[in-house]
């Protein structure tokens, strides 16, 4: 007798510490399925992967942006003539983009009028984890809700939420679009460089991008390369990698897209104030990057006065001797 007694304590304890886990988790909504935090106007990006998968089954758009955790700076609502989403996400690498828009084309994705992708140049060098993938391959459906907050490590997740305890400088917004907290990191290019792209040259990374366009279907798509600084420039150049690169971001041109290069060294790339670690830029930079992509969308030429080159504008021989002059310029007015 005493040992049921006790088995239907156990039991209903459990159940109660389950609930309040569930509640709290429903709550602070770490990982979008309910609209995001109901406490405070700010969502942490704890899992974007499964976070915004979460949100976009609950959004319609004609407009999709892809990317790494630089692109998620990109606002939405700084594009007045499309309804985009942004789907961009920490550490996401080419190869998972195809896979992606097959997930959200079998959840009914409508018909989508622009692409905007953000083409890291990190995809271009070093071998991916991620080789191989097949062209049917979907991207994972996120873990049912019951799944995702009946557990403890997501509770982990709501407590940092309430106590505000941040896990990068950036942070979405009620809205969900990104801003950065009052006290970001300092970027000083005398440390070990944040985000340099490393290994070799696989050229053959193109193919990547080129069937994420074929599968997307979109009626015109926009390739732009996030700003970079000119100190990560200049550790390209030291690897012997420049030319490498400028050619894996010519061979867009090559292809018949539109693509501009905010990474080519310009006063924005050359202020260490303009970004927390040299590569993810502040939301001002980045509005203006979003100006260029809303003007291209209306069939404008894009104002970029000193920041960013439209890449189509140059021959390749020209376009590298653009970098280098640039270099070049940043070389001897850092000599001291």
């Amino acid at each position: 007798m005493n040992y049921l007694h006790y088995l239907a304590k156990f039991v209903s304890g459990t159940l109660v510490v389950l609930l309040l886990t569930f509640i709290i988790n429903l709550i602070f909504d770490p990982l979008w399925y309910m609209g995001g935090n109901k406490v405070d106007d700010y969502n942490y990006a704890f899992d974007e992967r499964t976070s915004k998968l979460n949100l976009v089954e609950n959004s319609d758009f004609n407009c999709l942006i892809l990317g790494s955790s630089r692109v998620t700076f990109i606002r939405p609502s700084e594009i007045k003539s499309a309804t985009c989403f942004n789907s961009a996400f920490s550490r996401a690498v080419v190869e998972e983009f195809l896979p992606y828009i097959n997930r959200l084309k079998f959840s009914g994705m409508n018909k989508l009028d622009y692409l905007i992708i953000g083409v890291d140049g990190f995809n271009f060098f070093g071998e991916s984890k991620f080789k191989n993938i097949p062209r049917t391959a979907v991207a994972e459906s996120p873990p049912i809700i019951f799944e995702s907050y009946l557990s403890f490590d997501t509770l982990v997740f709501s407590y940092r939420l309430f106590t505000e305890d941040a896990n990068l400088p950036r942070f979405y917004d009620k809205n969900f679009e990104v801003d950065v907290h009052k006290s970001i990191p300092t970027f000083d290019p005398k440390h070990q460089l944040a985000g340099a792209i490393e290994g070799g040259y696989y050229p053959s990374k193109l193919s990547e991008y080129m069937e994420v366009v074929e599968v997307a279907e979109a009626q015109a798509v926009i390739f732009y390369v996030p700003p970079l600084s000119a100190w990560h420039i200049q550790d390209l150049d030291k690897k012997g990698e420049l030319e490498n690169y400028i050619k894996a971001i010519y061979e867009f041109v090559n292809q018949g897209f539109t693509i501009i290069d905010y990474s080519i060294i310009s006063p924005v790339t050359k202020n260490k104030n303009n970004t927390y670690d040299g590569h993810h830029y502040l939301p001002h930079i980045n509005s203006l990057i979003t100006s260029n992509l809303h003007q291209i969308m209306k069939g404008q030429r894009p104002e970029l006065a000193d920041f960013g080159v439209v890449v189509n504008n140059y021959s390749f021989t020209s376009f590298v001797a653009l970098y280098k002059g640039r270099l070049a310029q940043f070389k001897q007015e850092n000599i001291h």
